[in-house]
């Protein structure tokens, strides 16, 4: 974290309309100079009930917030100050929307501070292996149980810019990975504080989502497959900003083979499948379950067959059936 002494600071009562216009910020340009096709790296589907914003976690970094300003002994920031922060949050608000879309959740539109939920997903375009020790029944030996998923759920990303951002402080945040236990989480959020030691003074928020994204496995030793188990917390230091805990790794092993089922359908849906018979496209979408609508479609290719067939032995006048 950042050893500077954290001015006291007061959310700036300027309307927009009052404030300068400072150049474009730092993630304003990533944006707007970022090809069309790579903006959205992170994007997956619509998100369901498993990623369902959580307002606590807001919380808790608002009473993060409240604390530090009552124990703050800087120097106020300038209105001036107050201003060009504000204005950078709003540029970088209005870039992570764009970038991100229905995977950013903002909290309450025109609150200040500015809070918001990102859901991050590692990028595993080959799939990856899944291995855990479950633990011993009926005396047995524990027994390593190994899967593969093409999808991991994302890591939830909460934020909230405090006045002093990103000219003094970095914004709170917390996170939270219902497949790492709590001393995992810590170092990720230990490396996001490098990274805003890197490049301190400026909006830092993609840069986090980014390295979220594309390092996180390879951080943990996840190259070759993850490995899940449950670590004693009790024996290492936990960071405070870490949400949630593995209860049970049979748990974890089911949601992660639920999450991947539902966005494998998912995706099934919303693609175009070729028919191995007529070879045309037909969408997967359908109001349907899921398994009728196979098995309509292994009757349709059925039809497609049969009337393949029949125009082998059409009559003489050209007509089939």
């Amino acid at each position: 974290s950042n050893s500077k002494p954290r001015p006291r600071t007061h959310p700036p009562t300027h309307t927009i309309q009052d404030c300068p216009c400072p150049g474009r910020s730092e993630t304003e340009r990533k944006r707007k100079t970022t090809p069309a096709a790579t903006r959205s790296p992170l994007m997956e589907s619509p998100r369901d009930a498993h990623l369902s914003p959580s307002p606590e976690a807001a919380r808790m970094l608002h009473e993060m917030l409240l604390r530090d300003l009552r124990e703050a002994d800087g120097p106020d920031l300038p209105e001036e100050q107050l201003r060009s922060n504000d204005q950078l949050q709003q540029d970088e608000i209005l870039a992570l929307e764009a970038i991100y879309g229905d995977n950013l959740d903002i909290f309450g539109e025109k609150s200040v501070p500015r809070s918001f939920q990102i859901y991050v997903h590692c990028e595993i375009p080959d799939g990856i292996s899944v291995s855990t020790e479950l633990q011993s029944v009926d005396d047995c030996p524990d027994n390593q149980f190994t899967f593969s998923v093409k999808h991991l759920a994302p890591i939830s990303l909460t934020c909230l810019m405090p006045p002093s951002y990103p000219s003094h402080h970095p914004p709170y945040f917390s996170l939270g990975v219902q497949w790492l236990d709590s001393v995992k989480v810590s170092t990720l959020c230990h490396m996001l504080d490098s990274i805003w030691a890197q490049q301190s003074g400026q909006e830092v928020i993609f840069e986090w989502v980014q390295w979220l994204q594309s390092s996180t496995l390879s951080h943990l030793g996840f190259d070759g497959g993850i490995i899940i188990r449950k670590s004693d917390s009790t024996m290492a230091s936990v960071d405070a900003r870490v949400i949630g805990e593995i209860l049970s790794v049979e748990d974890v092993v089911q949601q992660l083979i639920s999450y991947d089922e539902e966005q494998c359908l998912e995706t099934f849906r919303r693609g175009l499948h070729v028919c191995t018979i007529c070879f045309s496209e037909h969408p997967g979408n359908s109001d349907a379950p899921f398994d009728a609508w196979i098995l309509s479609l292994l009757l349709i290719s059925q039809l497609h067959l049969h009337h393949n067939l029949n125009l082998l032995f059409c009559n003489s006048k050209g007509e089939h059936y």
